[in-house]
């Protein structure tokens, strides 16, 4: 080993091919081979390229001790959850975290991981033009359909890239002097809010709007102006226009009348009728179990039996709540659920005074927040793996703030 030698820069080089590829899921057993391949090339060049030595600092980061307790905390529920079956399927999301977070942060410095960052987003950007394609009938792919451009993953995963996609080069592009670089973020995001907009996923369309109008109060409340106003509400239009003109707008008016009916359980219907019933199944579970949950293999058998006693024809198949924040709420409690909030919140505070890292942050993790109302996000791949790798990424920069090893220039991050 130790007469193998690969530069720092192969390394970090191969991380972002592994940041880039991880959104596409080209193959089954993609993100295995990936990690396998970072494993080995760590295992080479700990020492000579110093990782070992970083790697010691990691549990001097905040956000990364309150990150792996709450996955620490995960696996504990199995000394209360009965169903070890279903415990192990679900423990299996969170498998690749113990190599990609310490692998990570080890590597990467705060330029290196806000380039990853920035990697991220052409790629959702890239994958919007691959969907857009699609919708023209110029590719193929798949389960993928002219009306369905779903591309290499479901809609459910897909769409939320391209709104990430908008929001976050519309940060990169808000931030960034250089004019040939803001005209490819402004690209970027033209780009993925057509993709946004031809697609399925009304979780990630409302979320989309949902995450803007948040930024527009928060992050850019000190620069808001009639123009930011302005553009809010012709993405807005655009979306609405592109929607109506693609048969995708009847959906949002079957989904307001499906909510109409929220107190008749038994009458409840479609696809919003579905995540309605799976509130008020999960109002008893929480009420049982409020501080540390049923455990990750019981909450959805206490399911079954809940829809047992208020059966629906329509909705009672389902075997997940739909909702990332009830599934996590059931599944660990309160207690869990409050370890991964509270390393989401800390993350956020130490990167309060990096416009950049900050901005591209809270636009992240609102996202995904206000999504996963309608969707288990966290748990769905290649997602999963997305939000740790971006979790570890705004990590080593706020690490690197803390040590005093950022740029001068604010604006870097």
């Amino acid at each position: 080993m130790k007469l193998i030698s690969i530069p720092h820069k192969w390394v970090v080089n191969y991380l972002y091919l592994f940041i880039f590829l991880v959104p596409w899921n080209f193959f089954k057993g993609q993100i295995g081979v990936l990690t396998a391949l970072l494993i080995l090339l760590w295992l080479i060049t700990f020492q000579q390229n110093g990782y070992w030595t970083r790697l010691k600092t990691i549990f001097k980061s905040k956000p990364i001790i309150l990150f792996f307790l709450f996955i620490v905390y995960t696996y504990s529920s199995y000394f209360w959850s009965t169903n070890t079956e279903v415990y192990n399927s679900s423990q299996m999301f969170f498998k690749y975290y113990w190599v990609i977070v310490p692998l990570f942060f080890s590597i990467l410095n705060h330029e290196e991981a806000l380039k990853g960052i920035k990697i991220f987003v052409l790629s959702f950007g890239v994958y919007a033009l691959f969907s857009i394609s699609i919708y023209a009938g110029l590719l193929s792919i798949g389960a993928s359909t002219v009306d369905n451009p779903q591309g290499t993953v479901s809609y459910t995963i897909s769409t939320p890239y391209m709104a990430l996609g908008v929001l976050m080069s519309y940060i990169f592009a808000f931030n960034e002097t250089n004019l040939i670089q803001k005209r490819l973020y402004y690209g970027i995001a033209l780009i993925s809010l057509i993709g946004l907009f031809i697609n399925y996923g009304r979780a990630a369309q409302i979320g989309f709007v949902l995450t803007a109008s948040i930024l527009l109060i928060t992050y850019f409340r000190r620069n808001l102006n009639f123009k930011l106003l302005l553009i809010f509400v012709l993405a807005l239009g655009a979306g609405v226009f592109v929607l109506n003109s693609v048969g995708k707008l009847d959906r949002f008016k079957v989904g307001f009348q499906q909510l109409t009916k929220y107190q008749e359980i038994e009458n409840l219907e479609g696809s919003w009728g579905c995540r309605l019933y799976l509130i008020h199944a999960s109002k008893e579970i929480i009420h049982n179990e409020p501080i540390f949950g049923a455990g990750a293999g019981d909450n959805i058998d206490q399911l079954i039996e809940w829809t047992k006693k208020h059966p629906n024809l329509q909705t009672d198949w389902n075997r997940t709540f739909h909702n990332q924040h009830l599934e996590f709420i059931t599944k660990y409690g309160f207690f869990g659920y409050f370890l991964l909030i509270s390393a989401v919140v800390v993350l956020l505070y130490q990167l309060k005074d990096l416009p950049l890292a900050f901005g591209s942050a809270l636009t992240f993790f609102t996202f995904t927040a206000f999504d996963g109302i309608a969707d288990i996000i966290i748990l769905m791949k290649p997602y999963n793996n997305i939000f740790a790798m971006m979790f570890v990424l705004f990590a080593v920069i706020a690490y690197e703030k803390q040590i005093g090893m950022t740029p001068k220039d604010e604006t870097l991050c």
